[in-house]
Order: structure tokens, then sequence, then C-alpha cells
């Protein structure tokens, strides 16, 4: 056999392989397509896939090792029922597995530093200020401090426990040029100029404010939390 002859070969095997692969591949996406339309006629809409991070995508499959956040033991007693989403922790969420109520990556220190903080000091002015005989403050200022207390405990509740403005996959690189978008090793997608990925929660977000991420529904309420 000449050596033209065996280079023929290679290539009639490597075109073979091509279009094997690209059978497979519409084969897959004729049954993602299926089960696609199953759901819509189940009334099931499609799941949402989020950006996150490839490599905690894999940690989860089990192909690496994986790196153990700061609060692996608090997170593995106390979120054992909770759907992660990098380093995030969805408590409940619509069928399309968009969040309703999601805990961030520090949660712990919310709910066992910033909350009691805030409750020690409005319990101390509340029972030194407001219930002191001797400097005899009218009911109603009190009536009104209990208000401004709950509306600002359920503030810090709507922005720590809401969807920060979670970014969609995107791989379909027609509409990332079109729309100018960039790609993004860290998540696998295409994003826009002002996504933001952030290391803690392994996720890029949509929407970005000095400190952290803010999506726009839960804006007033920082704005709020913030005065």
């Amino acid at each position: 056999m000449t050596i033209r002859e065996t280079g023929k070969m290679e290539v009639d095997f490597q075109n073979r392989v091509v279009e094997n692969e690209v059978v497979e591949d519409i084969s897959n996406d004729n049954d993602d397509d299926d089960d696609d339309d199953g759901n819509h006629m189940n009334g099931n809409p499609a799941r949402k896939e989020y950006a996150v991070s490839v490599r905690w995508e894999r940690e989860q499959a089990g192909e690496i090792d994986p790196v153990l956040p700061k609060c692996h033991a608090l997170n593995s007693l106390c979120c054992q029922c909770a759907t992660p989403i990098g380093g995030m922790f969805v408590l409940c969420q619509h069928s399309d597995g968009e969040p309703i109520v999601m805990a961030g990556p520090l949660w712990s220190f919310c709910m066992f530093v910033t909350c009691p903080l805030v409750l020690f000091i409005s319990g101390v002015f509340f029972y030194f200020v407001l219930l002191n005989d001797e400097i005899d403050l009218p009911d109603w200022l009190t009536y009104i401090y209990l208000i401004l207390v709950i509306v600002t405990m359920s503030s810090l509740f709507m922005v720590s426990c809401r969807n920060p403005g979670l970014m969609e996959r995107e791989r379909d690189m027609e509409r990332g040029r079109r729309e100018g978008w960039y790609w993004n090793e860290q998540v696998g997608s295409y994003r826009p100029a002002h996504a933001r990925y952030c290391s803690e929660c392994k996720v890029s977000f949509g929407y970005q404010d000095i400190l952290k991420p803010i999506h726009k529904d839960r804006y007033l309420n920082f704005i709020y939390l913030y005065l």
C-alpha cells in the first residue's frame, strides 16, 4: 500500500467521524427539542440554565476534587434540602427553576451576625429609651419605631434572600455576536458588558452595584436598607 493510499484512507476515516458526530449532534438536538416540546405539552416550562462556574459543575460531577467553601460544615448541616446554584442555595423556586427565596454563600454571617446586631441595638434603644418612664416619650413614637424596625428587617430579607439577577447561560454564537456580548470562559457562556462573575457565588450576574449585584426588583429595598 502506497503512502498516497494510506493518506486517502485516513482522510476518508476522518470525514466519516465528522459525519457521525454531526448526525449525533443533530439527533441529540432533536431529542432535546422533543423533550422541550413534551414539557410544553405537559404544561411544564423548560428549566432555566444559569451561567454558573464550569469548574463548580465539574466538581459536582465528580470530575475534579472540590474546593471547599469557608462555611462548608455549616452549609452541609443547614442546607441539605436546598438546591445549590454555584455557591448559592435556593430554598424555593418556580417550576422553571427561577429562584423565589435563596441565600448567598455567606448567609451564616447575615443570620448570626447582622440580624442579631440589628435586633440587639434596636432592643436596647427600645428598652432604655422608649420604655423609660423618666424620659416620658409619647406612645405614638414607640409605634413608629417598631414599624421602622419591622420594615428594616423585611428589607434586609428582601435584599439578601431574593434573586440578585442570575444570568442565564447563552451559548449561541450568532446571538452573542449580534448583541455584542463577550465570551466568559469561567461560566462557558456569552455575557453582556455589564454582567460580572462573582468568585464567591460562582455565578454570573446581569446587574452590578458598588458592593454587590443588585437586581432591579430589589433596588428599592436596598436603598431603604442603606439609608
